[in-house]
């Protein structure tokens, strides 16, 4: 069960890294981080088998985000060593995810075609971690900027 959980966990880090985002407007975030808890919920069939792991998998996940997202919220944490803390989690997660799903469906001898998802999101992590030690931080008129480069 590790490679769904690690194909699952970058939704769980992107919905952190703009919870803890102070330069974001609190009422923004809480609807993104709203938005992030509902995408992780496993369907409503969860409640008739709860026995299995796949969905205590998503539901757990969704229980963690909503608990740290309530904890970003009350902007306790302020310091950027969140960020930074998130966007390592976040590439090293989704680099050990693709890698962890390609030799899995190479070893079941599936056809496998790689997308750019996964290299994108790789890539749109690390430039933000090179962004925040440039900068300290950045705001959502920043965005874009940051996406250009």
């Amino acid at each position: 069960m590790l490679p769904p959980l690690l194909l699952r966990l970058p939704l769980v880090f992107i919905v952190l890294l703009v919870v803890f985002n102070t330069g974001i407007p609190r009422w923004l975030r809480a609807i993104i981080a709203g938005i992030g808890v509902i995408a992780l919920l496993p369907p409503f069939e969860f409640l008739s088998s709860l026995s299995d792991p796949n969905y205590q998998q998503q539901f757990a996940l969704a229980v963690i985000t909503f608990v740290f997202g309530a904890i970003g919220l009350t902007d306790r944490l302020r310091s950027g060593v969140a960020l930074v803390v998130l966007l390592i989690g976040l590439v090293g997660v989704s680099l050990w995810g693709n890698i962890s799903a390609y030799n899995m469906m190479v070893a079941y001898r599936l056809p496998v075609q790689y997308g750019l998802g996964g290299v994108l999101l790789t890539v749109f992590g690390l430039v933000h971690l090179l962004w925040i030690a440039k900068r300290g931080s950045y705001t959502v008129r920043e965005l874009p900027r940051i996406i250009v480069l």
